[in-house]
């Protein structure tokens, strides 16, 4: 089974922490693709090159540091790879949704609590971006549980 088998058909449903699929491919797969915590576990294996991994590694690496334009380039130059594509989306929108938090805190930091909300927000970043580094070096897909999905 391909990474593109696995996930062209499927939805992921964040409220529901877990990924819905279609009454047909459910019947062939069973339920046992649930998310523990940001990574799928009980997926079957996919087959997700070293050369896949590296640059989702990469995109989340240079996240970190650049913000929405690693995940930007890599949505756009990637196309003919589907897992460097899914992990491209999740990290475009991962750093959309915390441009807009980052705005908030802008925004409440005239009332003096938007300091300690922007700083917990550059440590959920730095958390965040490692973890998805670390979960692409293994070759899984890596979900933000609060991230909006913007970009489908």
């Amino acid at each position: 089974m391909t990474y593109r088998d696995l996930f062209s058909v499927s939805l992921y449903n964040p409220a529901q922490g877990a990924l819905r699929r279609p009454a047909r491919e459910q019947a062939q797969l069973g339920n046992n693709f649930l998310t523990k915590g940001l990574v799928l576990e009980n997926a079957p294996a996919v087959e997700v090159s070293q050369d896949s991994k590296n640059m989702g590694i990469l995109i989340w690496v240079l996240t970190l540091f650049f913000g929405f334009i690693p995940g930007l380039v890599f949505y756009l130059a990637q196309k003919d790879d589907p897992y460097v594509q899914d992990q491209a989306k999740e990290a475009l929108n991962f750093s959309i949704t915390f441009i807009l938090a980052y705005l908030a805190s802008f925004v409440l930091a005239f009332v003096l609590i938007g300091f300690v909300l922007m700083a917990l927000l550059w440590i959920a970043q730095v958390v965040f971006c490692i973890m998805g580094a670390v979960a692409t070096s293994n070759g899984k897909p890596f979900r933000v549980p609060f991230a909006i999905r913007l970009i489908k």
